[in-house]
């Protein structure tokens, strides 16, 4: 699948117990007023993802398979189903394998935590910039932590394993989120 839009385009993928849609996959792409999907769906146990930067002529970019205008009211609704979900669920220990090559260098991180929520995600802005990340939160207290992640550039790749993880590595950062908890 080749992906592109004209603000950004990101891949989210969600692993972990306490999400809104756990274990999920999202590839869309933004422009001013509209969100195109060109893949929504479930990430099982063991299920490995391939992303890699190339230069493409548009015509080459894949159809989405949705088209939607996203609105404030809906991104509130899914914030309140998370807090439903917060105060019912137990904890597991999910996570990502995660192995990258970024400019020629080879790397491996195991990223999950306990009571939360692994996360990778990759974003291309509109000036052609591909951001990647890989991070976990705690829930319901909000602290966020961060693994790899930086620029990426044509021809770099990430490889992502969504697995049980007994061993994280450790985080790079860390930090409270306290916006999560100003509602």
């Amino acid at each position: 699948m080749i992906v592109a839009a004209d603000n950004h385009v990101i891949a989210d993928f969600t692993y972990g117990v306490l999400a809104i849609n756990p274990n999920s996959v999202l590839i869309a792409g933004f422009d001013d007023f509209n969100k195109y999907v060109w893949l929504d769906g479930e990430i099982h146990h063991n299920d490995e993802v391939h992303i890699r930067v190339v230069d493409v002529d548009k015509d080459k970019v894949s159809v989405p398979t949705k088209t939607t205008k996203e609105s404030l009211e809906r991104l509130k609704e899914k914030y309140d189903k998370l807090q439903q979900k917060l105060k019912t669920q137990e904890s597991d220990m999910k996570g990502i394998i995660v192995k990258s090559r970024i400019a020629e260098k080879d790397d491996k991180t195991k990223v999950a935590i306990p009571n939360g929520i692994a996360t990778a995600a990759l974003t291309i802005s509109r000036n052609d910039e591909v951001v990647w990340g890989i991070g976990a939160m705690t829930m319901p207290e909000g602290k966020s932590l961060s693994w790899n992640g930086g620029r990426m550039n044509v021809g770099d790749s990430i490889s992502l394993k969504f697995t049980d993880v007994d061993e994280p590595g450790k985080p790079l950062s860390q930090e409270f989120e306290e916006s999560y908890h100003r509602r």
